[in-house]
């Protein structure tokens, strides 16, 4: 359970509720929908280093399963996405 209530849809602006519902239905990005003036932009910035970025996909997804290794506690909670991502490069 969140330390912190999430954002309750009434009181997020209308730009931001209706972003929110096409996504899927991740705690994080609900608990960011806090940061109201931050959260579009957000959102963008994200989708254009997953999609617009010059980097190579296998180097960038090299570069996350690095931090997830180095970061011990992020690693544990996504073990089964790097074990299935270095699976899907060999």
């Amino acid at each position: 359970m969140a330390r912190i209530p999430y954002p309750e849809k009434a009181g997020l602006s209308d730009k931001v509720r209706s972003r929110l519902e096409q996504l899927p239905p991740l705690n994080i990005l609900r608990m960011l929908a806090h940061a109201q003036t931050n959260f579009l932009p957000f959102l963008a910035l994200g989708s254009a280093i997953l999609t617009e970025q010059e980097l190579d996909a296998r180097l960038r997804e090299l570069a996350i399963l690095r931090v997830a290794h180095r970061s011990d506690h992020f690693a544990r909670l996504v073990r089964s996405d790097i074990q299935h991502a270095l699976r899907s490069m060999q």
